[in-house]
């Protein structure tokens, strides 16, 4: 249950690392159960914090928190029992989410799906509401990943077998306790962290600050994570595969392409949408004079 966890590249000395928080009799409760709820807790206070600029109740917050966080963890279990390749004797291995094996996109999807119908039954417009999440749910997941830092899991490979990580300035050192083996590993969980505290900020400060039309918040997420998550993928030790695929590589990609793709066609709409409309007032106050 304890690692010792250091960061030579940084001046960081061996750190212990307990993977349980605190114990009541037969009962852990585990570090990466606590960040991951408070990843929960923040995504959520910030979008209703967003929402409320665009007209969306608190209650209306509540429903779509209630079923999405639900059925994203539920999403996110299964992905990862489906993917992963391991051996699951019985119901309770399948959900035993304390034990850790949560993946991001089966949380999305899962998410996704549940936000959709969710929006149909408060008849609240798709869009604007994923343009609301879309930053949270980037908070959400930079919080959330420093999970895998206590579990002493999502890490890469070692920085000296990689022509491009040829420093050791990023490199995590990682030594089990009772064992004088350390692994040399890329702190890949970090990198996904301050990409998405990274996009988070562009989407805030500079996307939505000349944001077109709805839906361009969700579509720059898609886009940015897609991307950042296709090379952090390739960079990790512990990938779920489909044959000698990488599963979150290969979304990742396809999230990507999409996004540019969607981007670029919605972005071109608004424009002939604007100019559209400048020549009709033009010609209405022509006609008018």
């Amino acid at each position: 249950m304890i690692n010792y966890i250091s960061f030579p590249g940084f001046g960081i000395g061996e750190m212990t690392i307990n993977k349980i928080a605190l114990s009541v009799g037969d009962i852990q409760i585990r570090w990466y159960g606590i960040i991951v709820t408070l990843a929960i807790i923040c995504g959520f206070a910030f979008a209703c914090l967003r929402a409320r600029k665009v007209g969306i109740s608190f209650d209306s917050m509540l429903d779509y928190a209630v079923y999405t966080i639900f059925f994203a963890i539920l999403g996110a279990r299964l992905y990862y029992v489906a993917f992963s390749g391991d051996t699951y004797n019985s119901f309770i291995d399948v959900i035993a989410i304390w034990r850790g094996g949560l993946a991001i996109y089966g949380g999305l999807i899962g998410g996704l799906f549940t936000i959709i119908v969710v929006s149909a039954i408060k008849k609240i417009k798709l869009a604007k509401i994923l343009d609301v999440v879309a930053p949270c749910v980037m908070l959400g997941q930079a919080i959330g990943r420093w999970a895998n830092f206590f579990n002493a899991e999502a890490y890469g490979y070692d920085p000296n077998k990689i022509a491009l990580y040829e420093s050791n300035v990023f490199r995590m050192d990682i030594r089990a306790e009772g064992s004088d083996f350390v692994m040399h590993t890329l702190p890949t969980f970090l990198f996904e962290s301050v990409w998405n505290i990274v996009g988070m900020l562009l989407l805030i400060f500079v996307i939505e600050r000349f944001k077109k039309y709805n839906g361009q918040s969700v579509l720059f997420y898609v886009t940015w994570y897609g991307f950042g998550r296709t090379w952090i993928e390739m960079l990790r030790s512990d990938s779920l595969y489909i044959s000698d695929i990488r599963v979150s590589s290969l979304l990742g990609f396809l999230c990507f392409i999409a996004g540019v793709i969607f981007m670029i066609i919605f972005g071109l709409k608004a424009k002939r949408e604007k100019l559209d409309s400048v020549e009709y007032q033009s010609i209405y106050s022509n006609d008018t004079k």
